[in-house]
This record gives C-alpha cells, sequence and structure tokens, in this order.
C-alpha cells in the first residue's frame, strides 16, 4: 500500500492479472453511454495507445459496483514471460505438456535482438503444444 491509499481501508487498489476476462454486454452498454465519444474514438485507432480506453474500464465498473465473484485466478491460468527469463522455457514446455491450468498466457518478448533465439523458443513452444494437440484442426493450414 502506498502513502495515497493509508486513509482509505476500503479501497487500496485492483489486481490486474494478464489473463482473460469474462465481461457482459450490457456493461459495455452502460459503459458507451458513459464515454460514447472516446470509446467511439478508440474503435478508430488502427494500434492502441497509453490513453485509450479498454476493457479494463468495465473490470473496474463491475469491481467498483460489486458486480463481481471472487475466483482464484491461480487455479485459472498462469502467466509467463520469456523477457530475461531463458531458463523458464522449460517450465514453459513443462505447463503444456502437463495442462497444469486451463489458461497459459505467453508472453514472447525477449531481451535479445538475435532472432534466431526467438525462432529456438517458438520451436520449443510449438513442440510442447504438438504433444498435447497432435492433430491440425480443420481451419489450420498444411
Amino acid at each position: 500500500m502506498n502513502l495515497t491509499k493509508m486513509g482509505n481501508s476500503r479501497l487500496s487498489s485492483f489486481y490486474d492479472t494478464h489473463l482473460p476476462l469474462a465481461h457482459k454486454k450490457s456493461v459495455f452498454e452502460k459503459a458507451w453511454k458513459m464515454e460514447d465519444e472516446n470509446l467511439d474514438k478508440v474503435c478508430m485507432n488502427r494500434f492502441r495507445s497509453p490513453l485509450d480506453l479498454n476493457h479494463w474500464m468495465m473490470r473496474y465498473y463491475n469491481l467498483a459496483h460489486g458486480n463481481f465473484e471472487p475466483f482464484n485466478v491461480d487455479k485459472m491460468g498462469k502467466y509467463y514471460d520469456f523477457y530475461k527469463m531463458e531458463d523458464s522455457l522449460a517450465e514453459i514446455c513443462d505447463a503444456i505438456k502437463t495442462k497444469q491450468r486451463p489458461v497459459l498466457v505467453i508472453n514472447d518478448t525477449l531481451d535479445t535482438s538475435d532472432e534466431s533465439v526467438f525462432e529456438s523458443y517458438k520451436t520449443k513452444v510449438q513442440e510442447a503444444f504438438e504433444v498435447i494437440l497432435p492433430d491440425k484442426c480443420s481451419f489450420e493450414r498444411n
């Protein structure tokens, strides 16, 4: 907790995960009524910018209004990041092969400009997925 939050014991912050979030259409409709111009503007952007409103607004709206059911995000999924974590490749591949959680988020940012390192990581992750998903879906290319 930081100094600006010390006087307010009711709400210190929101915990943001890097995992999928479920939303109701009705919350988006309410948000659009509140922030119509800003949300319309964001929809016209080709790329995200730091000032864009996004789905986190809907999540915070729900949290602030008590429209949520608590759950253990650690059971649902895990976030992995390659950035400066070369040793984690084996852990990530093991998590994929053993289906440790229903959702895995893998950030593919590496602390290197060496394209061959990225390619080797990508190959190992693809091989791990091929262990649990050996057959291609009908919409995958040959």
